[in-house]
């Protein structure tokens, strides 16, 4: 629940940071904070996608797009585009008409499992296949783009953020990353305790220091549920955020904990 209300504080309004705070994660650019206190709410449901939503199918695959009402294409100029992956577009899309958020919203819900978010994006256009679809269903120009994205991930919508993080061109798209339960990885096999693979720690270290530069915002959290001495959020075989921030954090010269 703690990475979700960072989610909805850290994108549908400023972000907040606690000065006491001294813990630092993932590049100084993970903060540990507690979660803003928040209300009870009624939250809309039913399952229908509400009014300025419209479909975008990429090989096969399809994700809800909203756009804002009101919103027009500009006249010239490249576009930001805000991308939620893996959470049904009925609960999040109103959660940012609540936000008064004015860039359109795309949002992927493809199913479960972070393969299979993966999947999609193992090669470098398959992000880029998705954004030429976006822009011909905002109506953009042929000489417009979307160039630049600010990116939400639920659980397993890490296997998509990922991949773009993996790759260069698309790593460079990205303004902000909010991972809500979502900074995870796989274990490596061949090492004691629970150590995250090489390969998923490394693929957060371009981006982790454009946050350090202020170039970038990452914005995620860790809150380990505890029930009898058990680390829910380390079992099986994944590892938790924290762990990824433990084995990322010295990469910086940094220390957590």
């Amino acid at each position: 629940m703690g990475m979700r209300l960072a989610f909805y504080y850290a994108v549908l309004r400023p972000v907040r940071y606690n000065r006491a705070v001294t813990t630092i994660v993932l590049a100084a650019a993970m903060l540990l904070t507690p979660p803003t206190v928040m209300t009870k709410r009624a939250i809309p449901g039913g399952g229908e996608e509400p009014a300025g939503t419209r479909k975008v199918i990429v090989e096969g695959r399809t994700a809800s797009l909203w756009i804002p009402e009101g919103w027009t294409p500009p006249a010239k100029g490249n576009i930001q585009v805000r991308i939620h992956v893996h959470t049904v577009p009925w609960y999040i899309i109103p959660e940012h008409q609540a936000a008064n958020l004015k860039d359109p919203l795309l949002v992927m819900n493809f199913g479960e499992g972070s393969t299979t978010y993966a999947k999609p994006f193992e090669k470098a256009d398959g992000l880029p296949k998705w954004l030429d679809a976006t822009a011909q269903s905002l109506g953009l120009k042929k000489n417009q783009h979307i160039d630049r994205l600010q990116v939400a991930s639920f659980s397993a919508g890490y296997g998509a953020v990922r991949m773009w993080m993996s790759q260069p061109g698309n790593r460079a798209l990205l303004r902000r990353v909010v991972m809500c339960d979502s900074f995870y990885g796989s274990l490596d096999p061949d090492l004691p305790q629970r150590t995250p693979l090489k390969e998923h720690v490394q693929v957060w270290e371009a981006f982790a220091k454009d946050a350090m530069a202020k170039r970038k915002n990452v914005v995620g959290r860790d809150e380990t549920a505890r029930e009898n001495g058990l680390d829910l959020l380390s079992v099986g075989h994944d590892v938790s955020s924290r762990n990824l921030a433990e084995a990322d954090c010295p990469r910086f010269g940094l220390s957590f904990g």
